[in-house]
C-alpha cells in the first residue's frame, strides 16, 4: 500500500480546493490554510505565511523513511571500479515504483574527457537522447558547470570527476512509475565508474 507523500513545505501549491483562515497559536498572525495538490497527486493541508510579515507556520519536511543509497551492482547498476569500454551505455543506478528524488552524485575517472550522463524518468531521456556530455559541461568556453555556481537554478553542477544533480528550483523530482541513471562512455580508452550515491523516497 502506498505511503501518503510528504508535504515538502509551505508555498502555494497548485489544485486549490478552498481556503480558510487560521490562527498559529503563537503570534496571531491570521496565516492561510489551503486544501492543494502535493507533489504525487494527494490532497493536503498547506500553511501558507504569504499574508505576514513574521516567520510562522509550517516548515519544510523530508518523511523518516528518505534513504541515501549507494549505487552499485545491487541497486541495479555496477560495483565500485568498474571499467567502461568505448560505446557501452552503463546502467548506475534503477529503481522501479513511485516517489521522489533529491538528489543524487556520479564520480567517474576523468570526468571532463569522454562521458555522457543519463537520467531516465517514467521512460522519458530527461538529458536529451544523446545525454548531458561532461567535456560541454566542464568547458569553460561552454556550459562552464562547477561547483562555485552550486544553486544554480539548472540543478546540475560538476565538482572535479563528480557530477551532481538535484532537484530543479530544489523542489524534488517527481518519478511515477521508474528512475534510472547511466553512465555511457563516448571516447576511448575505458575509464571507470567510481562511486555514486542518490537521496530517495519510495513512496511504493
Amino acid at each position: 500500500m502506498a505511503e501518503q507523500a510528504p508535504d515538502f513545505g509551505n508555498e502555494d501549491k497548485p489544485g486549490i480546493d478552498s481556503t480558510t483562515s487560521i490562527e498559529d497559536g503563537q503570534t496571531g498572525s491570521g496565516l492561510k490554510a489551503k486544501v492543494a495538490t502535493d507533489l504525487l497527486g494527494v490532497n493536503r493541508l498547506f500553511v501558507s505565511t504569504e499574508l505576514t510579515s513574521v516567520a510562522a507556520g509550517a516548515q519544510p519536511t523530508i518523511p523518516p523513511n528518505t534513504q541515501w543509497i549507494d549505487m552499485n551492482d545491487t541497486t541495479g547498476g555496477v560495483a565500485r571500479g568498474t571499467s567502461i569500454p568505448q560505446g557501452t551505455k552503463q546502467k548506475l543506478y534503477s529503481y522501479t515504483g513511485s516517489g521522489l528524488i533529491f538528489g543524487w552524485s556520479v564520480t567517474l575517472a576523468s570526468l571532463s574527457s569522454g562521458w555522457a550522463i543519463h537520467m531516465e524518468i517514467d521512460g522519458n531521456s530527461n538529458f536529451g537522447p544523446n545525454g548531458l556530455l561532461t567535456d560541454e559541461l566542464k568547458s569553460v568556453s561552454l556550459y562552464n558547470f562547477n561547483s562555485s555556481i552550486p544553486d544554480f537554478h539548472m540543478a546540475i553542477t560538476t565538482d572535479g570527476d563528480t557530477f551532481r544533480f538535484k532537484g530543479g528550483l530544489s523542489t524534488p523530482q517527481r518519478f511515477d512509475s521508474k528512475i534510472e541513471i547511466f553512465a555511457e562512455r563516448v571516447s576511448n580508452p575505458a575509464k571507470d565508474f567510481d562511486a555514486g550515491l542518490i537521496m530517495i523516497y519510495k513512496a511504493t
